[in-house]
C-alpha cells in the first residue's frame, strides 16, 4: 500500500494530508515460460507430475477468487451474490490433495488443463499458480483449445467449485447479499466468464497502464520510475534496468 501526501489549506492554514491508495499488484498476474528446473521454487504444494528440467513450461498466475475488488477496499460481489468474509474463508485442502485445473467444471479426466502449484489466501483472495500441460501432450480437443487460448492470452477466466456456507443472518437475500465465510474448494477450472468477474490470469484493471494507456514496455525511464513508486511493482523495476541497459549501450 502506497502513502500519498499531499498539502491542503484548510481555514487559511497549510497542512500535510497522508493517504493510503491501494494498488494492483502488476506481479501477482500473468503469464509467464519457465524451465521445470524452475517449478519447485514456485510452488507451495507438493508437485506430483513429472517434470524435465530443461523443458519449458507455461505458468499462470493470478486470483481464483476475490475478497476485494481490485485496488479498492470495497468488497468483491460475484454474479451469485456472493461476498467472501473474513480471514480464513478458503479451505483448499480437497484441492491441495488434487490440484488438477478442470475445463469448465467437467469431471473429466481428459479435461485436465494442468496442475496447481501455489495456493494462498490473502486480503484480496485466493492466489494462485497454475503449470499448463504441455500443449503436445494434450490430446482432448477442447482441452487442448482451452491450454492454447489461456497460454496465449486469449482466455483468463477462471471459476471455483464446491460446497459454500454462509453467514445467514447477516446476509441479505431480499438484496441478492450473501455472506460467503467459507468456501470448501472441490476444484477450480478455466472458463470463458467466472462468476467472479476478477477471478483472471491477467490483471484486472489498468495498473498496467498509465493514464494515456501506455503499456509498461512504452514507457519512459522517468514513467516507469514514477510508477515504481506508484506502484511499488517490480514489473516496473525490471522495466527500468532493462532500460537502463539500454542507455549503457
Amino acid at each position: 500500500m502506497t502513502i500519498k501526501t499531499k498539502t491542503v489549506v484548510i481555514d487559511g492554514k497549510k497542512y500535510l494530508e497522508k493517504s493510503f491508495k491501494k494498488v494492483v499488484p502488476v506481479s501477482d498476474y500473468g503469464i509467464s515460460k519457465i524451465k521445470g528446473a524452475q517449478i519447485k521454487s514456485e510452488a507451495n504444494l507438493n508437485v506430483q507430475f513429472t517434470i524435465d528440467d530443461a523443458a519449458d513450461y507455461m505458468m499462470l498466475k493470478g486470483y481464483l477468487n476475490n475478497k476485494l475488488v481490485p485496488g479498492t477496499d470495497e468488497p468483491a460481489k460475484d454474479s451469485y451474490g456472493d461476498v467472501p468474509s473474513g480471514d480464513n474463508v478458503y479451505d483448499i485442502e480437497r484441492l491441495k490433495n488434487n490440484p488438477v485445473a478442470l475445463v469448465n467444471h467437467d469431471n473429466n479426466a481428459a479435461g485436465i488443463a494442468g496442475n496447481y502449484i501455489h495456493l494462498s489466501e490473502d486480503e484480496q483472495g485466493l492466489k494462485f499458480k497454475l503449470i499448463l500441460r504441455p500443449i503436445d501432450s494434450v490430446h482432448n480437443p477442447i482441452t487442448k483449445d482451452a491450454v492454447q487460448a489461456w497460454s496465449d492470452g486469449f482466455g483468463a477466466a477462471f471459476s471455483i467449485g464446491g460446497q459454500w456456507l454462509y453467514d445467514m443472518e447477516n446476509s441479505k437475500p431480499e438484496d441478492n447479499l450473501y455472506l460467503l465465510v467459507k468456501a470448501i474448494l472441490h476444484e477450480a477450472s478455466l472458463v470463458g466468464i467466472g462468476a467472479d468477474e476478477y477471478a483472471l490470469s491477467s490483471v484486472p484493471s489498468a495498473s498496467k497502464q498509465d493514464d494515456k494507456g501506455k503499456g509498461i514496455s512504452d514507457l519512459t525511464l522517468v514513467e516507469s520510475v514514477s510508477k515504481y513508486l506508484e506502484t511499488e511493482d517490480d514489473d516496473y523495476l525490471k522495466h527500468i534496468e532493462k532500460l537502463k541497459t539500454k542507455e549503457g549501450k
